[in-house]
């Protein structure tokens, strides 16, 4: 390490956040303070229900984390292009496991989805979508 690194760690969910490092420097026998502040963000991976979704177009496309978080605070789906113009919500059960419900999906829909939620720490999830033709 050179003479300005310093290495933190192990870090544990009480050190997300915003950090200040400081420091005391002598100019001509007179203390200032320079200081930075940086963000430790921990991010924890979890895994996704369902894990290998195939559904039919049409069908309503259902997804949340594979159990409850403690302290989540807030929820954010993340999907395909086709995400921009479509109807989503949260679901009103398992609010804790960020459960979203997707309507009615088409092919374009077929793509990786991302769950990202936010409590003491960060929680991220994904999933690939497969869509199968309706047959008429």
């Amino acid at each position: 390490m050179g003479a300005v690194d310093f290495m933190l760690g192990p870090l544990g969910e009480e050190d997300h956040g915003n950090w200040i490092l400081s420091v005391l420097i002598d100019l001509n026998k007179e203390a200032t303070e320079v200081f930075q502040i940086i963000t430790i963000e921990i991010i924890e991976k979890v895994p996704i229900e369902p894990q290998y979704p195939k559904l039919t177009e049409g069908s309503n496309f259902i997804l949340k984390f594979a159990y409850p978080i403690k302290y989540l605070e807030s929820c954010e789906l993340k999907g395909p292009k086709t995400l921009s113009d479509r109807y989503y919500n949260r679901t009103g059960n398992n609010v804790d496991s960020c459960e979203f419900i997707v309507t009615n999906i088409t092919r374009e829909d077929q793509e990786w989805w991302y769950i990202i939620g936010v409590g003491k720490i960060v929680y991220e999830t994904k999933v690939y979508l497969k869509v199968i033709n309706k047959k008429t």
